[in-house]
């Protein structure tokens, strides 16, 4: 009972202060409603990482972990020409890359150790 009188105290000595700093005027506000948070995400594009006839889809994060001499062609596809070839996933744009012949087996084990 002690210590909820204690509360009560304090909390009307914060009452009192506010209202003091407002000029006088008692003013206590809550919010109506719970804010509601915004999550903004960054357009991500859909990534293709081709080897021979094989396409395997990767985060762009992936991209930049492989080895950039194992790279033939880097091809980048935007708005409606993304979305034709790879469907909605691609509405960000997409980014295709081949894979040098030569690099083919060593680009393959890579990806599929990643998976692991």
């Amino acid at each position: 009972m002690k210590n909820i009188g204690l509360l009560f105290f304090a909390f009307l000595c914060l009452v009192t202060l506010n209202s003091q700093a407002q000029g006088g005027k008692m003013i206590y506000s809550a919010p109506k409603e719970k804010s509601q948070g915004v999550i903004y995400q960054k357009p991500t594009p859909y990534c293709v990482i081709k080897i021979k006839d094989s396409l395997t889809v990767v985060m762009q994060s992936e991209i930049r972990k492989m080895n950039s001499e194992w790279f033939d062609k880097v091809e980048v596809f935007k708005g409606q020409t993304a979305i034709d070839l790879y469907g909605e996933k691609a509405k960000d744009g997409a980014i295709v890359i081949t894979i040098k012949e030569a690099n083919a087996e060593e680009a393959q084990l890579y990806l599929n150790s990643r998976k692991e």
